[in-house]
This record gives structure tokens, C-alpha cells and sequence, in this order.
């Protein structure tokens, strides 16, 4: 059992972008039939669209991870494993998440949580369970930009005399 962090790609929000996240390879693996990666999304990412490309999977080696089984309801899929050497440096990215709108904020907050099991011969041999990003990670970045801090400055002056002794509020 171990844990991390997956980790957002920015973007603007209601747009495409991943989740990723860097870690050394748990053991030397090949791609027989009994050697499979499962991942499972709770929460978070899942809560805002409907997320039907777990189907792909890829690592910055440039390997596409080949689905095996996809459920989309569940968001659980199960690959075939990557020939990989133990300890080899390896960031997965989920791609085609969507980053959360404003409105998304309680839905999202709910599990937050990934989960990546490696078998071998039919096996677990290693779990990662790990935490999504808070919203708020997706909420820094917007359609717009507020620049500089100003304040509200007065009107041209006074038009009507009467009133320059007699604050109104308008």
C-alpha cells in the first residue's frame, strides 16, 4: 500500500484538461494476459460530465495503455500492464476530465479519491490509493481576469448645489 497525489493540469474552467501523476514503477512487469492495471475514480473529476474516455490511459514513456474493460457508471477500467522495469520513472495521465465550473463545487468535493491496483498472476500486488486535487486547484483559473486593485473614484463634481451638503445615496 502506498499513497500520493494526482495532481490537476490547468485549463480554462468547463474545459478539457488531465489529471497526472509521477511515480517509480512497483516492480518489474510484462504484458501477459494475468498482468493487469485497474484504476478507480471516486469523486471529484467524475462529478462534473460525464467521463467516458477512461478507455485512454497513456504515461509520458508514450505508452497507450490497452482497455480491456471500461465502466463507465462505476468509472472503474482495467488495462493491460506496460513491460516496465521496477523503479522505471513513470507519469500517467487521465486524460479528458473537465475542469470543474462554479456550480460543480459540492458534487466535486465528494470522494476526491484515485485508485490504481497492479496484478500480477491474477494477484494484487501493489495498491495506490490517492487524493484529486481540491477544487480549488481549478477554481484559480478562470475565462477572466480581474486586473489591478482600484478604487471607486467620485463623479465629476457636484451638478446640483442643493445636494453638496446633503449626501444622497443613489
Amino acid at each position: 500500500m502506498s499513497s500520493g497525489n494526482i495532481n490537476a493540469n490547468y485549463g480554462y474552467m468547463g474545459a478539457s484538461t488531465y489529471l497526472y501523476w509521477t511515480l517509480g514503477w512497483p516492480y518489474s512487469t510484462g504484458s501477459n494476459s494475468w498482468d493487469k492495471l485497474v484504476v478507480k475514480i471516486n469523486g471529484g473529476v467524475t462529478c462534473c460530465s460525464a467521463f467516458s474516455n477512461l478507455a485512454y490511459l497513456t504515461d509520458t514513456s508514450g505508452v497507450t495503455y490497452t482497455a480491456l474493460w471500461v465502466n463507465t457508471n462505476a468509472n472503474i477500467s482495467v488495462y493491460i500492464q506496460a513491460t516496465k522495469s521496477s523503479g522505471t520513472t513513470t507519469t500517467f495521465r487521465i486524460n479528458n476530465v473537465v475542469n470543474p465550473n462554479p456550480v460543480s463545487y459540492a458534487t466535486y468535493q465528494q470522494g476526491l479519491s484515485v485508485t490504481f491496483l497492479w496484478y500480477s498472476v491474477y494477484k494484487t500486488y501493489n495498491k495506490y490509493s490517492l487524493a484529486q486535487p481540491d477544487y480549488s486547484t481549478y477554481s484559480l483559473n478562470s475565462d477572466f481576469v480581474l486586473a489591478g486593485v482600484g478604487l471607486v473614484g467620485g463623479s465629476n463634481g457636484i451638478i446640483y448645489n442643493s445636494h453638496q451638503y446633503y449626501p444622497l445615496t443613489y
